[in-house]
């Protein structure tokens, strides 16, 4: 069969099954993949949404704390040598 040229049909028919069955999985994948993205970027806000009318309170930034915090550190830096003298 190979010596009387047929060989390139059976070689191209072959390849093109191949690629045939490969096409499906691609397409499978990439529309997955997609949908992923998708699905992510919409639940994103809609979960800020709902999270808004639960009965839990919105985190909120405690200046208090934090004013403290950084106070205490710069005495302790201060106090380590890492600072120099306070200057009014």
């Amino acid at each position: 069969m190979e010596g009387d040229g047929q060989g390139w049909v059976r070689t191209l028919v072959l390849q093109t099954i191949d690629a045939a069955t490969k096409v499906p999985v691609v397409l499978v994948c990439t529309v997955l993949g997609t949908a992923v993205v998708l699905g992510r970027a919409l639940l994103r806000p809609l979960a800020g949404l709902l999270s808004l009318g639960a009965d839990t309170p919105a985190p909120h930034h405690e200046e208090g704390r934090v004013r403290d915090r950084a106070l205490s550190a710069k005495q302790a830096a201060r106090a380590a040598g890492l600072l120099g003298p306070r200057s009014r």
